[in-house]
């Protein structure tokens, strides 16, 4: 039987080529950078062109224009494809400096996972996981002081008021958060 998707039934559609500048086949880094930004660029490269020069976001021109701006993933908020809403990196495995460039952003919300990517290494997760921060920072004290309420739990961001002024971090997982059919009820579905 055939079925229908609600995006079916849409006034409109659009397209769009994700293949990386320099691949036939793409990695996710490219491939969210290509939908993004509406540029392609290398494998491996997040917000940047295939040159180096920076590109901007549909996150960044929405919120130029006054619109509250997010991502939501289960993926660690360093990763590709989370990043590619608001980080500009050369090279994907950057992580530490990815989430560094999460608390530079305008985002309002950003719900994912990867809390030891946001602390040091003497420090540990509400999991019990080591943080891989070698810099110095906590970015969830820098989240929080910037005003952003964070949030670990499922009931947690249920306790979020959704209303103009609310900035929200949900890190629901030392690194990336369970696939669905394993996901604890303490992870937000």
């Amino acid at each position: 039987p055939s079925t229908t998707l609600a995006m079916d039934g849409l006034p409109y559609g659009g397209w769009v080529s994700t293949s990386s500048a320099n691949s036939a086949i793409t990695d996710s880094a490219a491939a969210i950078t290509a939908l993004m930004t509406g540029t392609k660029t290398n494998n491996g490269m997040i917000g940047l062109s295939p040159s180096g020069a920076r590109l901007t976001p549909l996150a960044e021109i929405a919120d130029a224009d006054g619109l509250s701006t997010g991502a939501v993933s289960t993926t660690r908020v360093s990763h590709a494809t989370p990043a590619g809403v608001y980080a500009h990196v050369g090279d994907r495995t950057e992580e530490l400096l990815i989430a560094s460039q999460f608390i530079d952003s305008d985002l309002e919300v950003m719900l994912s996972g990867g809390y030891r990517y946001f602390i040091g290494t003497g420090a540990t997760d509400p999991w019990g996981a080591a943080g891989y921060r070698t810099d110095g920072r906590n970015l969830v004290s820098e989240a929080q002081a910037q005003g952003y309420r964070v949030v670990t739990t499922a009931s947690g961001l249920a306790g979020v008021s959704a209303s103009p002024g609310v900035s929200v971090l949900g890190l629901f997982a030392s690194s990336h958060m369970a696939y669905e059919g394993e996901r604890p009820s303490s992870e937000p579905s």
